[in-house]
């Protein structure tokens, strides 16, 4: 019998990528109709004021996590959607904060620009590596989130191999209960 964990986490992108997906974001903004946001926000509500504040913000980008970019802009600048070298923007760490930064509520429900002193933080995504992950600890199953864990079990030989064991007729699969030492590996 084999058992598996799943991975419950995507593997870390690549730095390339990283900028072939914001390249792709870029030129997706490039090839869209220009977003209106009168067709998405009712005008002087709450929702509109925050969205207005989040746009001057980033300079006009509708997107929240591509930059500063200005896709129907002319000149030199027309085709820029790729990634200048040594840019951090497509980093990983740099994609999760401006999304954080940009979910924080900015205007209160009766229309009132937040100090940013009374705003209340949002809470960031927790890191893709856990405790078990740091202390090495291979009998847990919330470690090495964005991998497949199989169950394998140490013999009296002390081999590791897959849990096996000779299951009657008589018995039933969650009966069978081989006495070994179980370990989840890689």
């Amino acid at each position: 019998m084999i058992l598996t964990r799943p991975p419950l986490l995507t593997r870390p992108l690549l730095p390339f990528e990283s900028a072939f997906f914001l390249y792709q974001k870029r030129l997706n903004e490039r090839l869209s109709a220009p977003f209106r946001g009168e067709t998405y926000f009712k005008e002087d509500t709450a929702v509109a004021l925050d969205w207005a504040i989040k746009l001057a913000e980033r300079r006009g980008t509708p997107a929240k996590d591509i930059g500063r970019y200005r896709p129907h802009q002319h000149g030199r600048a027309l085709w820029g959607d790729e990634e200048p070298v040594g840019s951090s923007l497509a980093a990983e760490a740099d994609v999760r904060a401006a999304l954080v930064r940009d979910a924080e509520l900015r205007v209160s429900e009766d229309g009132e620009e937040i100090p940013e002193a009374d705003r209340v933080p949002l809470e960031p995504p927790r890191p893709r590596t856990t405790e078990a992950d740091e202390a090495g600890d291979a009998r847990r199953l919330d470690r090495q989130l964005d991998r497949t864990l199989y169950l394998v079990v140490q013999g009296k030989d002390g081999a590791w191999t897959f849990p096996a064991s000779d299951v009657l007729t008589s018995e039933n699969l969650h009966e069978v209960r081989p006495s070994f030492c179980l370990c989840w590996a890689l």
